[in-house]
């Protein structure tokens, strides 16, 4: 093998192994630390994020660095030992990382994971040990439903397996209704949930990975079916678009009185801050103006229709636009809140044009530079 090939192969190989080693430990230190410090301080999840975009900076530089002075050493050392040593050692560091991974309780106790036990029906959280299992059939629980997806891999499969064995062995059903952690492809788990809060036959253990947005989601679902008693207050105390003020494509702006302007949010966006914290009402301004976004608009109001939220499509001409935004502000008297007003960006003319209009309208927002 040439010389430089193998060399690249090697690096790549140091460089994965102990950057996922490391970007464990960091995400159980130094990213817990980080996230606890700025929720303690009420700074907003964009600072937070951008806080963590450092570490992973750093993570990646600090990596890198690493691979470099383990591939040269390796190259330099003359002991068989330390040849195979150290790559070995890379590996069985990263193997180390993947078993953390594939032990959730261990990392939802990193991360400030909880039970909620609120609820009548359901109890939400994380993954259940086979410990937790055995208590929940204790307390007479009839079931307990796994939103964890075979597609998400490497853990979930296994820990899916590892779960439907537990539940054999204990004696307690496990309902598996796999659900994507993100919004779209979820329309078969979100009607047998649905199924399932509107016949409760005993209490429920409601669980994801760590117990958090998918979990909400079906808090969600479950507190808008009338026959669940779900605390809709408790189903809500997912993240907010107050705490947050950009998405991907540009900056959420808090208009009061629940309505937001937001950009159009991605699948992950869309499931942690829209679904999962619920917004009753999305009014998509974007104009059809081409075959991808009349996809994009008709594909959003299907998906939403799955999640029975309200969608107006209401489209906002780039130009000589008084007259159609005059008429959307006063379509937005008579809508549900929370209410979420969006295009593809958020940051353009047109949308900062929406924004002052709202302004002189019903009061002064606030606007991200």
């Amino acid at each position: 093998m040439n010389k430089t090939l193998r060399n690249l192969l090697l690096f790549g190989f140091i460089w994965g192994c102990s950057g996922f080693f490391l970007g464990c430990l960091t995400l159980m230190g130094p990213v817990r630390w980080v996230v606890s410090w700025s929720r303690a301080h009420a700074y907003s999840d964009t600072v937070e994020n951008w806080l963590v975009r450092i570490l992973i900076l750093l993570l990646a530089g600090g990596s890198f660095w690493l691979a470099r002075k383990v591939r040269k050493a390796i190259n330099e050392t003359q002991k068989k030992s330390m040849k195979w040593g150290l790559p070995v050692g890379v590996f069985a560091l990263a193997t180390l990382a993947l078993s953390l991974f594939m032990n959730p309780a261990f990392l939802n106790s990193t991360t400030g994971g909880s039970v909620d036990t609120t609820n009548k029906e359901f109890t939400f959280g994380p993954y259940p040990t086979a410990g937790m299992l055995v208590e929940l059939k204790k307390e007479g629980y009839v079931g307990v439903i796994s939103l964890l997806h075979p597609a998400v891999t490497p853990f979930e499969p296994v820990l899916l397996n590892d779960e439907r064995t537990a539940g054999r062995q204990i004696g307690i059903n496990i309902i598996s209704v796999p659900m994507l952690p993100w919004i779209s492809q979820n329309e078969e788990p979100i009607r047998q949930i649905r199924e399932i809060a509107a016949n409760p036959q005993g209490r429920y253990y409601v669980h994801c990975y760590l117990g958090k947005d998918r979990v909400n989601v079906v808090k969600r679902i479950i507190s808008g079916n009338s026959t669940a008693s779900v605390n809709d207050e408790e189903a809500n105390s997912s993240r907010s678009l107050n705490e947050v003020d950009r998405f991907e494509r540009g900056p959420v702006v808090n208009l009061g009185n629940d309505v937001y302007l937001t950009p159009y949010p991605t699948d992950e966006e869309y499931l942690g801050y829209l679904i999962a914290a619920g917004v009753k009402q999305v009014v998509c301004v974007l104009e059809p103006t081409d075959s991808e976004a009349a996809q994009r608009i008709q594909q959003e109001e299907k998906t939403l229709k799955v999640y029975q939220i309200a969608y107006l499509s209401y489209p906002i001409p780039e130009a000589k636009n008084d007259k159609e935004i005059a008429a959307l502000l006063e379509k937005l008297r008579d809508l549900p809140r929370p209410l979420v007003i969006h295009r593809f960006f958020s940051d353009q003319p047109i949308e900062k044009k929406i924004v002052e209009a709202y302004r002189k309208r019903f009061g002064n927002p606030t606007y991200p530079n």
